[in-house]
């Protein structure tokens, strides 16, 4: 008899001590996610450089004296990926849409790859060729390596004259 009147004790978390754990879990968690947003903008921005050095590879390999001129890309400051001479049509912005627009000198957000003329002319009946081209690109960052950007990001480009090397800057 004596056992029916005996508290016996709970094996068990009570609700509160479930709650708090629960609430220290979500904190982390927010924590981890706001640290990854971050890493993710470096990881597109090195996706970034690592296809402007693959695209001035491609040129490389198809110039020839006389230029090469490019195909499909004949204006300037069109996407990259409209070019099917050299084979660039895979290369898009890894956060660019089909509406987004080509990167520009004045180009302060995300946009996609653009081809144009390095001294950033065009004389009539001259095409973007193998020995006269730039690509464009912007990085969401600005702690990758290159001077001349702002905390918001910044314009890169590689061009015939910088010999594959990605520098700062777009014509």
């Amino acid at each position: 008899m004596r056992t029916m009147f005996t508290k016996g004790h709970n094996k068990g978390f009570t609700l509160i001590e479930l709650l708090v754990v629960i609430a220290i879990i979500g904190i982390l968690a927010s924590i981890v996610l706001v640290s990854l947003n971050g890493a993710r903008g470096r990881a597109r921005d090195a996706e970034r450089v690592s296809a402007l050095k693959e695209m001035a590879k491609a040129v490389s390999i198809i110039d020839n004296d006389p230029a090469t001129p490019f195909v499909g890309c004949i204006t300037d400051g069109p996407k990259a990926n409209t070019c099917t001479t050299p084979g660039l049509t895979a290369y898009s912005d890894p956060s660019a849409v089909a509406a987004t627009a080509a990167c520009g000198s004045a180009s302060a957000a995300i946009c996609d790859y653009s081809v144009s003329a390095e001294d950033g002319v065009l004389a009539t009946g001259e095409a973007i060729n193998s020995q006269n081209y730039e690509f464009c690109a912007y990085l969401e960052g600005s702690n990758i390596g290159f001077s001349g950007g702002t905390a918001a990001g910044h314009l890169v480009r590689v061009s015939s004259a910088s010999a594959g090397s990605v520098v700062a800057g777009c014509i």
